[in-house]
């Protein structure tokens, strides 16, 4: 072993009354302020302390000599602290300062021992939002008073305007839910604008703002059901990738399958429109109502070459039941009649595969009177006629 002397100083002198300790060891002798002890090779754990000052745990490691270690411990003050509502001390408030222990609590006044720099502390009490702050300490004792701001219980319901919503989630940045019950979420939060985010599967994500004046009160979010919108694009022959559909001010792109699903849509109207290269641009719009909804939307191959005019006839036109399609002669020729909208919409659709008679009949007597497009489609060539609709 060897002769290891400790003095415990302020920076400038000896401080009276320090002691040391080191587990397995005792101080052999002291000497005008010098603390002897006999210690093996090694490292060694030491914790150094004095009523006034900080105390100090350090490790110092022993070499094959005797020599004197010096230990400067940094001067405490005696910090009171009052964890108030702005006009008393609240009772039952406590406080936290990480690696310090209360003194000693007097009439709501809990001291603490703490040295000169910046100390957090953490203040809370039952019905007050909790507190993290810091107070720089300097070569005095003072009383520093913490001003809690009181809170009110929130309880909030997530629902689809009759029901709670089951796994709906409610998230406030900075407060954490006190209880759930029912389906009604309470938090603890203090008077003013609280913004928070509610959202549930299958709904509308909702962010809003609650205005919490001094009292508790519960607040019922109304979640709208969300839906979706399956396009499906072709050329009445073959589905159409990479067709552009811009809806709802965002653009989308159709698969291979010729299909785009658009979702997180609230009930309502939207104006839509597609274009592809080598096809005409498309327009109109959609209704969804309560339900999911598949538009299937077919555009016209650009540059098709017409039939002459006597080639293909409509009669009657105008009519208030039936469209009777005279076509030219022509076996086993496949044929794609389809009657549009003014916007370019699909309303009815004959499709053969074989056609053997030249007259094909249309029953129109279901659509409303308007003005449409009836489109031919034969052999690589096209024929667009208006007709009439009484």
């Amino acid at each position: 072993t060897y002769d290891v002397g400790f003095v415990v100083d302020n920076g400038m002198m000896a401080i009276a009354g320090a002691t040391i300790e080191i587990t397995g060891y005792t101080m052999r002798e002291e000497i005008m302020g010098e603390m002897h002890f006999d210690l093996p090779e090694g490292v060694i754990t030491y914790t150094a302390s004095a009523p006034g000052y900080a105390t100090k745990t350090d490790t110092l490691t022993i070499t094959s000599s005797t020599f004197v270690k010096y230990i400067s411990l940094s001067p405490t003050y005696d910090v009171g602290f009052v964890v108030d509502n702005g006009m008393m001390a609240i009772a039952g408030a406590t406080l936290v300062i990480e690696g310090y222990t209360m003194s000693e609590e007097v009439m709501g006044e809990k001291h603490y021992n703490l040295p000169a720099g910046d100390i957090i502390y953490t203040a809370s009490a039952p019905g007050y939002a909790t507190q993290t702050d810091t107070i720089t300490i300097t070569s005095s004792s003072v009383v520093e008073y913490i001003h809690l701001t009181k809170t009110y219980d929130i309880g909030f319901v997530v629902d689809n305007g009759m029901m709670a919503i089951s796994g709906a989630t409610l998230v406030i940045e900075g407060y954490t839910m006190s209880e759930e019950v029912m389906g009604e979420k309470h938090y603890n939060l203090p008077a003013g604008d609280i913004i928070y985010t509610a959202s549930a599967p299958g709904y509308l994500t909702q962010t809003d703002t609650i205005t919490i004046t001094s009292s508790s009160v519960v607040e019922y979010i109304h979640l709208a059901k969300a839906y979706k919108i399956t396009f499906v694009v072709s050329n009445n022959t073959a589905p159409i990738e990479n067709a552009e559909v811009v809806i709802n001010t965002s653009t989308y792109f159709t698969d291979a399958s010729g299909e785009v699903i658009i979702d997180g849509l609230a009930a309502g109207t939207y104006d839509y429109s597609i274009k592809v290269a080598d096809h005409d641009d498309y327009a109109d719009s959609v209704v969804i109502v309560n339900s999911d909804m598949v538009e299937s939307v077919v555009l016209v191959i650009t540059g098709i070459e017409d039939f002459t005019e006597s080639s293909v006839k409509v009669y009657p036109n105008p009519t208030t039941d039936q469209l009777h399609i005279q076509l030219p002669e022509c076996q086993n020729c496949p044929v794609n009649i389809i009657l549009h909208s003014l916007t370019g919409k699909v309303i009815k659709q004959i499709n053969q595969s074989t056609r053997f008679n030249s007259l094909i009949e249309m029953n129109v007597q279901d659509i409303p009177s308007g003005i449409y497009f009836l489109e031919i489609l034969e052999s690589g060539t096209r024929n667009t006629i208006k007709v009439i609709k009484k």
